[in-house]
């Protein structure tokens, strides 16, 4: 390589194309177990969860599954279940 040529992206990395499908089948969510997929928007690429709840950024073609994922929806609003505690008031 000389110093004009771009360095080239190992395979699976090319942020173009976006992350070999096979390595997302086989990825999951750290702290849910949820499989992953892959969604890109404009500059923003991540992986995010099947329910929708979490993501995960994917930096210069890696993805990041550590530290605190991005909470994309709050949990459905709803009554209390049996297990809630209730404060004095």
């Amino acid at each position: 390589m000389t110093k004009s040529e771009p360095p080239v992206a190992p395979a699976g990395l090319d942020r173009r194309a976006g992350l070999d499908p096979r390595v997302v089948a086989i990825l999951r969510c750290p702290r849910t177990g949820q499989a992953l997929r892959e969604e890109r928007s404009g500059e923003r690429h991540e992986l995010v969860t099947v329910d929708g709840t979490l993501r995960y950024p994917v930096v210069n073609g890696m993805p990041v599954l550590s530290g605190v994922a991005d909470q994309s929806a709050s949990p459905p609003a709803g009554p209390p279940g049996p297990d809630a505690v209730s404060s004095p008031g």
